[in-house]
């Protein structure tokens, strides 16, 4: 009975269907500060302070494309040349940055970058050294390559955090002012970033609230993401006291639809099993609560009784089939015994919508063997003798 009174549900409402959702790779602004330290010939190596911005794009949520640049100052002691103090390294890379959990609240990364840098040895006073009877200033233009690695801390819709750091080969055996080692210089950073992202996630969503505009009863306006019909896009009141919500009150005498109260994930990689969790708040008692759910471009609903788990929580999942690009739209719908009403997050016409990206062990697996290597060489330049 409760299926046919579902499926009677579907077909009053008129079934609507998301359009395919094409992602607009947003941009990122990100300044960074650190420490920097130059490995070289030198004795007691000194970190300095490193300062850089950059602008980012990306590619997919799993790559990004990065150019920066930045300055900073790394120096020690070198007996041969007394006067040495520091020396300004003022790289412009671009940088390839493999994101490996870009839909979690942290996301571990890897990156390998090349470019060039101005480089300018200094005496305590702060001018260029000077070396040999010609006077030969030690400063000039030169190329590297490097690699690094951290996690980035997602701390809302348009900013995040990255802790890591970076190493560079520097093609230059000048940089200590000692140009006698078997090795060229390298320059090893640590950097704390602060990044904000400009542009949309998806085309058809210039508000970022994770409802397509042709769902969106608001499109310009955010939703308020309470749980509360987050589906329509538009910012409502909250559904009051729920505390009046008792399951006490005898069935012919119930008047109040249930509530329900959801919090819809957004985005979600393919080949994934969903896992989604309903609160239903009901003044008599329940008759069903549904999972109806089908993939965006199809026309047949998949519907699914969803599991109690006490104290009016209730979960389904959508299975990993499913999770196929470019989506999928669902509702979860609840039914009281008094059939006083609906309860709903999401409706047939007016569904929530779950977009699917794909391709994410490709890409962990690319940047998994970048960062193997990068580091594996990393390991054998900083621990081998010069």
């Amino acid at each position: 009975m409760a299926r046919k009174l579902f499926v009677a549900l579907v077909v009053w409402c008129v079934a609507g269907s998301a359009a395919a959702q094409t992602m607009a790779p947003p941009g990122w602004l990100t300044l960074e500060a650190g420490g920097l330290w130059l490995e070289g010939d030198q004795r007691a190596p000194d970190f300095g302070p490193h300062i850089g911005f950059g602008l980012g794009y990306n590619v997919t949520p799993y790559f990004s494309i990065f150019l920066r640049t930045g300055a900073g100052f790394a120096g020690g002691q070198n007996p041969n040349e007394k006067a040495w103090r520091r020396t300004l390294y003022a790289p412009v890379r671009t940088e390839f940055r493999f994101n490996f959990l870009p839909l979690g609240r942290v996301s571990p990364f890897v990156s390998a970058s090349g470019g060039f840098f101005y480089w300018d040895a200094r005496d305590a006073q702060g001018n260029t050294i000077a070396l040999g009877s010609s006077g030969t200033e030690q400063k000039g233009m030169n190329s590297f390559v490097g690699t690094g690695a951290g996690l980035t801390l997602r701390l809302g819709a348009r900013s995040s955090l990255d802790l890591g750091f970076r190493y560079d080969y520097t093609f230059t055996d000048r940089l200590d002012v000692r140009p006698t080692g078997n090795e060229d210089d390298q320059c090893v950073s640590g950097f704390i970033g602060f990044s904000f992202r400009f542009g949309h996630n998806f085309v058809d969503d210039p508000d970022d609230d994770g409802v397509p505009n042709n769902f969106d009863l608001e499109p310009t306006v955010p939703e308020d993401l309470d749980g509360y019909k987050d589906h329509d896009g538009k910012p409502e009141p909250g559904p009051g006291d729920l505390s009046v919500y008792s399951n006490s009150v005898p069935v012919d005498q119930d008047t109040l639809p249930p509530v329900v109260i959801h919090h819809p994930p957004r985005v979600q990689e393919s080949g994934h099993t969903v896992h989604l969790l309903a609160d239903v708040y009901e003044n008599s008692e329940l008759k069903v609560v549904a999972l109806i759910y089908r993939r965006i471009g199809l026309k047949k609903w998949e519907i699914k009784r969803m599991r109690t788990l006490g104290d009016g929580r209730y979960e389904e999942t959508i299975p990993r089939y499913d999770l196929v690009v470019p989506g999928v739209e669902y509702s979860i719908v609840a039914v009281d015994q008094a059939l006083s009403g609906v309860g709903y997050s999401g409706l047939p016409n007016r569904p929530n919508v779950i977009r699917v990206i794909e391709h994410g062990p490709t890409w962990r697996f690319v940047g998994g063997v970048f960062g193997t290597v990068g580091m594996a060489a990393v390991g054998y330049l900083l621990w081998h003798k010069q």
